[in-house]
């Protein structure tokens, strides 16, 4: 396998289908990786995930209009996909994208922006918008009810965009939304330990922060850490961690882009459980041209060093996610790209994972693999995933 190399070289533009037989499981959509022990595991992950269908579509002519965030269930085995572009839009798949169905009872009137799960099954929803307003839903588990957040449902001010993700090692959860109320207006963080009571952190946000913004929060959570990021000017994007267990105490950094003159936007920070090391994406324009900085983090999200760059006419990654070595990388006109070096070299996957067209799409991991979430073809949303299964001391899940 050739890295990228700051040119089209390398980039693929057509797909082609190779006997991948003695790879892919057909019925499972598993890969037969074999497991022993003089196995080069590295060299065996460049071969598969080269390979045309590293990515296999599944279209889901059900799944109507603009669910484009994404979690998964470890307690229920499954997928849930949202979206803010019809009310109500929540839809869960038992069989990582082959069919999927509505998981809100009757009408909520809410405006899905983002959702994640507890290891016990039980996902936290934020609605921006909608006859249901602005507030946080908690759905449960073991008795499949709903029910909204305590007082102020967990949002203060005019909610523009928000993200909510779940650290398991304190069992906290973190909701990173922009306020866009003039003059009073923040990027805000709220944490909570029930699902219920939510508590405002914004005061303990480094000052870079309380600025107004229409721009997409981004949040990371792992290693008993949550890390919060944003779109701040031109070249800069601005990072804030704080310890799960005290969300009280935030470290700022600023991360200046070195060749990027005109950001995009940056991913949500990524971060391997197996190397205790944090990703994050970058992605805009010089001269016209596309590019993307790759930047890592070994200090929990405090301080961010660039790893790698990628200047290719074809490729903008707008969103990464990670499954033990492996970080996996999706560009905003959807093509994937991997590294298995924390990030230093990154290769292209082999296929375009993304309806053509498509003016949204998203990468998320999860059940030992990745989900594919694209939308803004006709009326439908789609999907393509690959798992990654026995992997012996690779162990990708």
């Amino acid at each position: 396998m050739t890295p990228y190399a700051g040119n089209d070289a390398n980039f693929p533009t057509t797909v082609s289908q190779p006997d991948n037989s003695d790879l892919i499981n057909p019925a499972a959509g598993t890969l037969n990786v074999p497991s022993q022990g003089t196995l080069d595991r590295t060299a065996y992950l460049h071969k598969r995930l080269a390979a045309a269908p590293a990515c296999s579509w599944e279209p889901q002519v059900a799944m109507v209009s603009s669910c484009d965030n994404a979690a998964w269930s470890s307690k229920g085995g499954y997928w849930w996909a949202c979206g803010g572009g019809n009310a109500d839009l929540i839809k869960a798949t038992p069989d990582y994208g082959k069919s999927w169905s509505s998981v809100v009872p009757g009408a909520l009137g809410l405006l899905v922006y983002s959702l994640d799960f507890d290891l016990a099954g039980n996902a936290c929803v934020v609605s921006t918008g909608g006859a249901a307003a602005q507030r946080i839903y908690s759905y449960t588990f073991a008795t499949a009810t709903w029910s909204v957040s305590g007082a102020g449902f967990g949002l203060i001010g005019t909610v523009n965009k928000a993200r909510v993700r779940f650290e398991q090692t304190n069992s906290v959860w973190a909701c990173f939304y922009n306020d866009t109320t003039a003059v009073t207006g923040a990027m805000r963080v709220s944490t909570s330990l029930d699902r219920v009571t939510w508590t405002d952190r914004t005061a303990s946000l480094p000052s870079a922060f309380v600025v107004v913004t229409t721009q997409t929060p981004h949040i990371g959570v792992g290693g008993g850490n949550i890390v919060a990021a944003f779109k701040s000017s031109a070249t800069t994007v601005n990072v804030a961690r704080a310890v799960a267990s005290a969300p009280t105490v935030w470290v700022g950094a600023t991360i200046t882009t070195t060749t990027i003159t005109a950001i995009t936007d940056c991913s949500d920070p990524a971060y391997s459980n197996e190397d205790a090391t944090w990703q994050l994406a970058i992605c805009g324009t010089t001269a016209g041209n596309n590019v993307t900085e790759f930047y890592k983090s070994t200090d929990g999200g405090q301080t961010w060093t660039l790893s790698a760059t990628i200047a290719t006419s074809g490729l903008r990654v707008g969103y990464l996610a990670n499954l033990g070595h492996l970080f996996a990388g999706l560009s905003l006109d959807g093509f994937i790209v991997y590294s298995l070096d924390l990030g230093t070299t990154w290769f292209p996957a082999g296929m375009k994972c993304a309806t053509p067209g498509a003016t949204n799409v998203s990468l998320w991991s999860g059940g030992g693999g990745l989900l594919v979430v694209d939308y803004g073809v006709g009326a439908n949303s789609r999907t393509s995933a690959i798992r990654l299964s026995n992997l012996g001391a690779v162990a990708l899940t």
